[in-house]
């Protein structure tokens, strides 16, 4: 079972509203990757938050730790600069509030990142959520959103990560942090600090860049054209989701990072974080 904590909300883009939150779309795609994935959140008894109930009917998505509150259901207010989303987090909202459970304690994979774990309440039940689970490989996409996120925050991410993965304008921000001249010197540092397992550095068009204790490599991507581009919102988290999949099949490191880089560009190629046709996936199966 992969387990993923934190945000479920509506992109509010220019001509639409679509459903999003980085570990909300890591498990919308990973149930259509037909791997048993539960999503811990919370919802209001609103519009938005029918809308999203509805969406999971239909998926068939295990539904039964995402929580009700009195809060409104969370949304993002979605701009554009070259393609580029800018998001703006509209709060106080109902997964900002997520309640402790006893349940589940058979997780293999915990998927978090730094929004969702950002506010105490979220806080303490994401930790009682490792606890719960200490068998669990746990991977932290860092989605830096001011003002939800600092040192301190940051810090916590990476001591409850085995996995770590950055874009390039988030590893700039650690380098600074930490005072490192490098993305491969940052790497050491966070093995040496926190632990960590591999630091995973996305860097669009560049492809990605893999560190781990032993080795290091480099997988490049064929960028898509102007014509084929659509957004990126989303592509982050999808890279993860085929990531997690690929290391729940036991899949190497090197072909999983290869497949989940494809799966992310392919993405691109459409509005929004999920595809509409589900014959989308079949190509990425393992």
């Amino acid at each position: 079972m992969i387990i993923c904590f934190g945000e479920v909300l509506i992109d509010c883009l220019p001509n639409k509203e679509v459903i999003g939150g980085a570990p909300f779309n890591a498990f919308a795609h990973l149930n259509r990757f037909d791997t048993e994935a539960i999503m811990i959140s919370a919802l209001g008894n609103d519009q938005h938050g029918f809308k999203i109930k509805n969406f999971l009917k239909k998926e068939n998505a295990i539904t039964s730790y995402i929580q009700e509150n009195n809060n409104n259901t969370g949304f993002v207010t979605v701009k554009f600069n070259n393609k580029e989303p800018q998001y703006t987090i509209e709060t106080p909202c109902s997964w900002q509030y997520i309640k402790s459970t006893s349940e589940p304690k058979d997780g293999k994979i915990i998927i978090f990142g730094s929004l969702g774990t950002y506010f105490n309440k979220n806080k303490k039940s994401f930790e009682n959520l490792i606890t719960n689970n200490p068998q669990a490989k746990t991977i932290c996409d860092l989605n830096i959103r001011l003002p939800f996120f600092d040192k301190k925050h940051a810090e916590f991410c990476l001591e409850n990560a085995d996995f770590i993965k950055l874009n390039e304008d988030e590893a700039t921000v650690l380098i600074n942090y930490y005072q490192c001249t490098s993305e491969k010197e940052l790497a050491s540092y966070l093995f040496r600090k926190f632990n960590i397992e591999a630091c995973l550095i996305t860097k669009g068009t560049e492809g990605v860049f893999v560190y781990t204790h032993n080795t290091t490599f480099h997988t490049k991507i064929t960028p898509l054209s102007n014509n084929q581009f659509i957004d990126s919102i989303g592509a982050g988290d999808a890279f993860t989701s085929r990531f997690c999949y690929g290391l729940l099949k036991k899949q190497s490191l090197l072909e999983n990072t290869k497949a989940s880089s494809k799966f992310a560009t392919e993405i691109c190629k459409s509005q929004g974080a999920i595809p509409a046709s589900k014959e989308f996936y079949k190509k990425f199966l393992l």
